[in-house]
């Protein structure tokens, strides 16, 4: 995340089509690109690409539990781990969306930030800082 802003940065998007290249030196410009970045992409991707909500398993933990020790029991265990673990990103991903929706009704740029750099490492929503050089 972006601690100190200084004359020369820049915020570097690297995306599917090439990187752009925003003004980061103050915590405003930064954060405005952010929300500019970010309506983007709620408008080309996140809502299109969005997971969707698991289904829930066929079988209660309850069920699962009283079978006896056999393929049956650990099939049902698996699939239960499955589901909680895809229902948990799900939710962090309606988490997201819904604050990347409130900075972007509130212009709030400092949860823009954070929600940019939460997904820094995303296959493209790369972003790094860089500075540009004195003459």
């Amino acid at each position: 995340m972006i601690r100190n802003f200084e004359p020369g940065m820049i915020l570097l998007f690297k995306e599917k089509h090439g990187t752009r290249y925003f003004d980061a030196s103050t915590e405003e410009l930064a954060g405005k690109a952010c929300l500019k970045i970010l309506e983007e992409r709620l408008k080309e991707d996140y809502e299109c690409f969005g997971e969707e909500k698991p289904e829930m398993p066929k079988l209660t933990k309850e069920q699962v539990d009283a079978f006896p020790e056999s393929w049956a029991k650990t099939a049902g265990v698996k699939e239960l781990e499955e589901y909680k673990y895809r229902l948990k990103e799900y939710n962090k991903y309606i988490s997201f969306l819904s604050d990347v929706k409130k900075a972007i009704k509130t212009n709030d740029y400092k949860l823009a930030i954070e929600l940019i750099w939460s997904r820094k490492e995303w296959e493209y929503e790369g972003v790094d800082v860089d500075c540009l050089e004195e003459i």
